[in-house]
């Protein structure tokens, strides 16, 4: 996922991704995903359906709002990529540094869904 932008107007959060998958191995489409955000206690703020990822690459940008700043954006996802060798990753904002930092999920070390 490649995070464009976010922006606030009248206290609605508007954030533009463009999905992408990389994958290690064989490919396995993945279905009914969704890109979401999650608040500062991680809890999902809101959601928007993307469809299907059925191959690797980019895909087109989505745009989403939300009610609430979005400390987290990641995918949700029908099943766990981990086990398919695909790369996945979310963006995480650092208030300190005013950024958003993207962070690859560590399949090893998370659990799913992260």
């Amino acid at each position: 996922m490649e995070l464009y932008n976010v922006t606030e107007s009248n206290r609605t959060y508007s954030i533009e991704i463009a999905p992408s998958v990389g994958v290690v191995g064989d490919w396995e489409p993945f279905h009914h995903v969704s890109v979401l955000a999650k608040n500062k206690n991680g809890e999902v703020s809101c959601r928007k359906h993307i469809g299907d990822l059925t191959k690797s690459g980019d895909y087109e940008p989505v745009t989403f709002t939300c009610n609430e700043f979005p400390h987290t954006i990641t995918y949700e996802i029908d099943r766990d990529p981990c086990s398919q060798g695909t790369s996945v990753s979310k963006y995480v904002y650092n208030p300190e540094q005013d950024l958003w930092q993207p962070e690859k999920v560590e399949c090893e070390s998370s659990s799913w869904p992260w």
